[in-house]
């Protein structure tokens, strides 16, 4: 949709002012990828050659050795940026957009309360086939693309971090490798509890449009729901 190849109708976005959300969180997301993407590597390498510097004999260990490992780990860095922080960027725009179409469930749902109009039958399958169309897009994300990598992604970071914290607390290093392991401590925690966040969004909308739907299913046809109904949701 944002590359212009679908509408947005065609993926199920009909309110203008979503859109507009979707697009500006999306540019500025992309924004920031591409500042921390050159800013991370910078700093690791500028510490790291200030750690390194402090730790040659000779000035001519320090240019053969020092210089060239750092910027090493600086293009290391870089790339390992890129990859990590533009999958998360998607991550977040996938689970925004489909934050988004269980809210509109909740909204058409909220429409008909405060207009007092009638809830028919029609109307009761077109949400129930909805909402399950949503959970199926759901489940193929999760499933095909998110869940493995996801796993791997928090595995490592939580262990890096608790790594991090390990030798800040309990070794004798100097200061510019100690605001190293502050640093990469924080950002891993940082994202850790971004992606967690982000990912447990999706189940927290989609429980309120489940209890909206449920319960006016409940108030409107009471025992009458159909068993076929009653599964769906």
């Amino acid at each position: 949709m944002m590359s212009g190849l679908v509408s947005p109708k065609s993926i199920g976005f009909r309110n203008k002012r979503e859109i507009y959300r979707l697009l500006k969180r999306s540019k500025i997301l992309f924004i920031l990828c591409l500042i921390t993407a050159y800013i991370t590597p910078f700093m690791a390498s500028l510490v790291s050659i200030s750690a390194l510097a402090l730790n040659y004999e000779h000035i001519y260990q320090f240019i053969f050795y020092g210089i060239p490992w750092s910027l090493i780990a600086g293009f290391s860095i870089h790339y390992s940026t890129c990859y990590l922080l533009w999958h998360i960027s998607y991550f977040y725009i996938i689970c925004f957009y489909l934050k988004i179409k269980f809210k509109s469930i909740s909204n058409e749902i909220k429409v008909k309360i405060e207009g007092n109009s009638r809830i028919t039958n029609n109307f009761v399958k077109y949400l129930v086939n909805s909402y399950n169309r949503i959970f199926r897009e759901v489940h193929d994300y999760n499933d095909n693309y998110w869940s493995l990598y996801l796993f791997w992604v928090l595995a490592t970071f939580l262990t890096a971090s608790n790594t991090c914290l390990f030798i800040m607390i309990f070794s004798e290093i100097n200061f510019f490798m100690r605001f190293a392991v502050i640093y990469a401590s924080i950002v891993s925690y940082i994202i850790f509890a971004f992606i967690i966040n982000t990912a447990s969004s999706i189940a927290f909308e989609a429980l309120k449009a489940y209890k909206l739907l449920n319960s006016h299913l409940l108030k409107n046809f009471g025992n009458n729901i159909t068993p076929s109904q009653r599964i769906k949701v």
